[in-house]
């Protein structure tokens, strides 16, 4: 027996074409048959190979090598020249690259499975503020002619967006005269919410329902004033007041 044959590890001699010339018993037992060191890889690492020794130099590399037990086993290859031809030897790594692909799937999945009760809880906050918002615009009805609707917290665009369908839908039901926005539980007014508003009214007065704002806070009237909704809106005092003309 020869002394290649006795080695301990996997050992393939090459020529400078890379075409097998011998290999140790063990190599036979871990690598399939191949005349051609390159059919032993796996295609990533084709180019990373070729490029080493093509210096013919001696060195290491680390390379996916396709094996009998599993495909793409990191191994670290151990490369001598001669001046003839290519002294071998791939030492397995403790870790192969099939189980690093199953740690990275697996992690994958747990992302997804995060990503997707994040989804669920934004869905469910999401929900949540336009529970909120609906509610921060409830419609009350006072009487066959008037209805009322109080605003509470900041009036943005997502406040009107979420509750104008309502407000449409009860008015023209019902057939109010008037419909009365009381201003006393707002905070902030963006000009989203106000540019909002206006296309609200505009709607309703095609609708042939007549508006009127109240509850103005001095911060609130210095804000509107100017604005194109003094003239599709009546702007008057208090609701106890607009009750009392009105009723």
């Amino acid at each position: 027996m020869s002394a290649i044959n006795r080695l301990p590890v996997p050992y393939f001699e090459l020529d400078e074409t890379y075409q097998i010339l011998n290999r140790s018993i063990v190599a036979k037992q871990a690598f399939k048959q191949a005349d051609s060191f390159i059919d032993l890889l796996d295609i990533g690492s084709v180019d990373k190979v070729t490029r080493f020794l093509g210096k013919q130099e001696n060195g290491k590399i680390e390379l996916n090598m396709d094996t009998i037990e599993a495909p793409y086993v990191l191994h670290t290859l151990f490369a001598n020249w001669d001046e003839e031809c290519f002294h071998i030897i791939c030492i397995k790594q403790d870790g192969n690259l099939t189980e690093l692909i199953e740690k990275v799937q697996k992690q994958s999945r747990r992302l997804a499975q995060t990503d997707f009760e994040l989804l669920e809880k934004k869905e469910e906050l999401e929900e949540s503020l336009s529970m909120i918002k609906q509610l921060s615009a409830p419609f009350i009805s006072i009487s066959a002619e008037l209805a009322f609707v109080p605003f509470f917290g900041d009036l943005d665009d997502h406040l009107i967006k979420q509750n104008q369908g309502v407000i449409s839908k009860n008015v023209y039901e019902a057939d109010y005269d008037y419909l009365f926005f009381d201003f006393s539980g707002v905070g902030t007014i963006t000009n989203l919410g106000l540019r909002e508003l206006l296309r609200l009214v505009q709607a309703l007065q095609i609708m042939g329902i007549e508006t009127r704002v109240i509850g103005l806070r001095p911060e609130h009237a210095q804000l509107l004033r100017g604005n194109d909704i003094q003239k599709r809106a009546e702007f008057n005092g208090s609701l106890a007041e607009m009750i009392r003309k009105h009723m």
